[in-house]
């Protein structure tokens, strides 16, 4: 899937990816956050929110993914975080 977004809107899912990372970072330390992946990531209708989908291994020892979809709004600011079913 190729997403066209203009140069602005680029910058803005940058540091909404960034803003995710650094969240589960804080939460899990940086071994906890093992091959960190962002599944995906779109604006919703409105445009005042991203919607970033992730993944990682929570743990050393973790055999399974464990998967995210973040709301981040877009003063970069984290709005809601539901865990999701695995893929």
């Amino acid at each position: 899937m190729v997403m066209h977004v203009n140069k602005s809107d680029a910058l803005d899912a940058q540091k909404a990816t960034m803003t995710v990372k650094k969240y589960f970072s804080a939460i899990h330390d940086n071994l906890g956050l093992l091959a960190f992946k962002i599944e995906k990531v779109e604006q919703n209708s409105a445009k005042d929110i991203w919607n970033v989908s992730c993944s990682f291994y929570p743990s050393i020892g973790s055999s399974k993914r464990s998967y995210y979809l973040v709301r981040v709004n877009r003063t970069g600011e984290i709005v809601a975080v539901t865990e999701t079913k695995s893929k």
